[in-house]
């Protein structure tokens, strides 16, 4: 029988919840930067959500303003759009390393959004396809997404 126009069939049903794995091994993380490594705004976004754990939603509402000036050891205080609540995070060197590295790169102004793509501010649906995608590219098998990285 076929779906009425505009249902797809692999769609969950409403309710429902998929779970998405997080990348376990270390190598496939080694991996996916090392192809990363000449799109520096798309290795920082990996960077920062693996190292940060902050919702996909989250990362991608930071504004350049809100981090061009952090050093190693610097805490991100970013508001939880699902609680309400401040989360602060400790940064390490790797997650200002691909910052800065991004902002070098990038012509970004203080209150542009610091991961946009042609369109304006990346969505959570075109990160969760972006991480799909590296992690297909890298030999993994199995379901991810944008939650993945904050799971690794």
């Amino acid at each position: 029988m076929p779906f009425p126009k505009g249902q797809n069939p692999n769609h969950p049903a409403a309710g429902s919840t998929i779970k998405v794995e997080p990348i376990r091994d270390k190598k496939a993380i080694a991996r996916i930067k090392k192809i990363l490594g000449d799109q520096p705004r798309d290795l920082c976004l990996f960077t920062l959500g693996i190292n940060t754990a902050y919702r996909a939603n989250e990362l991608l509402s930071l504004k350049v303003g809100q981090v061009k000036n952090l050093k190693a050891g610097d805490v991100l205080d970013l508001k939880q759009r699902k609680t309400h609540k401040y989360r602060p995070v400790t940064l390490n060197p790797t997650a200002i390393a691909s910052i800065q590295a991004w902002l070098q790169v990038g012509d970004l102004k203080s209150e542009d959004y610091l991961f946009t793509g042609q369109r304006g501010c990346l969505t959570v649906e075109t990160m969760s396809t972006r991480v799909k995608t590296w992690c297909h590219d890298v030999g993994l098998k199995g379901n991810y997404g944008s939650h993945t990285l904050r799971k690794s």
